[in-house]
């Protein structure tokens, strides 16, 4: 019967057998690769998909923290390192400075101090003058200290009026003295050395103002009294 038909209607049913033999292999290998799927995977040479590793991942995060941890301790070094080239070098002044609290550290009365070079400061501070000024003052000078306050010296040392010796050099050097004491009450010969000359009395150490000040640019002479301290600045002084 098939050999009866005509070319055209033959190629045509061919036509539809292989087409109909094509979709029927598809539905089956769709089917196949739903209903195993390992197999596809394997057959397509995929590898199965594997979950993380809790102990790796641990692992990995305790490695981060000691990462942050050293530059964090890094930080702080460095920190440290810019905290201290910004702080500002005591001079040698602050680090040669003392201070002695009247009436704790040092009883009070008059003491004697002592420049540890040519040239010292000295500060007395208290309630009323927390702020005080430093004093300069070359070789040695006098202080009179009341209970509560604060002395600061600075290049200095001092020794208290109980365990003094009088000044006992011919010369009269830059510096002050107690009249009566280092030297003898009268009449002194003043003339500046070079340029202008300084001369201070005072009749009492409490006081922050001499009571005499005088600028000696001639010779000249000055009468001095038992108890009064003469302080001379780049003058030569003789009886």
């Amino acid at each position: 019967m098939f050999s009866k038909l005509h070319l055209q209607t033959k190629i045509l049913i061919v036509s539809m057998f292989l087409l109909l033999s094509s979709m029927g292999g598809l539905i089956l290998s769709v089917t196949i690769n739903t209903v195993f799927p390992k197999n596809v995977a394997i057959a397509e040479n995929k590898s199965p998909i594997q979950g993380k590793n809790p102990i790796s991942e641990k692992a990995e995060k305790k490695q981060e923290d000691m990462k942050e941890d050293k530059q964090e301790e890094i930080q702080k070094d460095m920190d440290k390192d810019v905290e201290k080239d910004k702080a500002p070098d005591k001079s040698e002044d602050e680090k040669d400075s003392v201070s002695y609290v009247v009436g704790k550290d040092i009883q009070k009365g008059i003491y004697k101090i002592f420049a540890t070079g040519d040239m010292g400061t000295y500060k007395i501070a208290d309630k009323k003058n927390p702020d005080a000024s430093d004093i300069m003052f070359f070789n040695f000078a006098y202080v009179s200290l009341k209970n509560g306050q604060t002395l600061t010296l600075t290049s200095s040392t001092m020794v208290s009026e109980a365990n003094l010796t009088p000044y006992s050099d011919k010369d009269y050097v830059d510096g002050q003295y107690k009249v009566g004491y280092d030297i003898k009450a009268g009449t002194y010969k003043i003339k500046p050395l070079s340029g202008v000359g300084k001369i201070e009395i005072h009749s009492n150490l409490s006081k922050s103002e001499p009571d005499v000040i005088k600028y000696v640019e001639a010779p000249t002479t000055i009468k001095l009294k038992n108890k009064q301290y003469i302080t001379i600045t780049n003058v030569e002084m003789s009886r």
